[in-house]
């Protein structure tokens, strides 16, 4: 018998003889998160397998991982929406954080149409829209040039007593303003007082916008003489905006 060589044997990894009971340690929610939200952001390979990590330990059922997956998906250095829809589609009854998700990845991705889609699918499916669902909504229908479906979609955060959002005004103010519907942008901002700068600053931009110089000056002295923190406007030169520069009111 000949002798044996051991310099040809190859050292293999240590396995360990499997125990009775599978005692392995399942991640919690918070490390998934925080693997999506730092491990997966500039790293395609890396959402690949945090997905398959989710899959197999059973995380997909939890809307928060589930919805943060198909964000990351809809990151633009990716540029995978078919993938976030894949995903959403394998969804159990998608919450409100899922439908946030999905909606505010399509903006990402430079998809309004198919996030005015997505929100459609929402209210079909019978999920409650909240706050954050409707700024990208409005910007949607501005991009889109939809006014239709941004007074359908008005109408909806009213009926869900959602109007006194500020930041939901300021971006229906956007949108109305960049439409060329002054009257309800002027409402809108009617409505909440007066008292914001963004959505002063909204119906100022969409006055310029239409050519309506004066409009835009009275809403300035109105914003000077409540001297409310920094106002940034258009500085009226020729009546037209020329230029823009930070005025600062100084407190009561």
């Amino acid at each position: 018998m000949g002798v044996l060589n051991t310099s040809t044997i190859i050292e293999l990894p240590y396995h360990p003889p499997p125990a009775e009971h599978d005692q392995t340690e399942i991640p919690s929610q918070k490390t998934i998160l925080n693997i999506l939200n730092t491990k997966c952001t500039d790293s395609l390979e890396n959402l690949r397998q945090a997905h398959a990590l989710i899959l197999k330990t059973g995380h997909f059922r939890d809307h928060y991982i589930a919805g943060s997956l198909l964000k990351c998906y809809a990151n633009p250095k990716f540029g995978s929406l078919s993938s976030s829809l894949q995903v959403l589609e394998q969804v159990y009854e998608p919450n409100v954080f899922v439908w946030n998700c999905i909606i505010k990845g399509c903006m990402d991705l430079r998809e309004p149409f198919k996030a005015v889609s997505m929100y459609y699918k929402m209210a079909i499916s019978g999920s409650r829209p909240n706050k954050y669902t409707y700024p990208p909504l409005f910007k949607a229908c501005t991009l889109e040039q939809a006014i239709g479906e941004g007074l359908q979609i008005h109408s909806h955060v009213v009926k869900l007593g959602l109007n006194a959002d500020v930041h939901i005004i300021s971006a229906g103010i956007q949108m109305y303003a960049s439409l060329g519907r002054l009257r309800e942008a002027r409402n809108l901002l009617e409505m909440i007082g007066k008292s914001d700068v963004i959505c002063c600053n909204a119906m100022i931009d969409g006055y310029m916008k239409f050519g309506d110089v004066e409009a835009a000056k009275d809403l300035f002295e109105i914003m000077k003489e409540k001297s409310i923190g920094t106002l940034y406007v258009k500085v009226l030169v020729g009546g037209r905006a020329k230029r823009s520069k930070t005025i600062k009111f100084p407190p009561n």
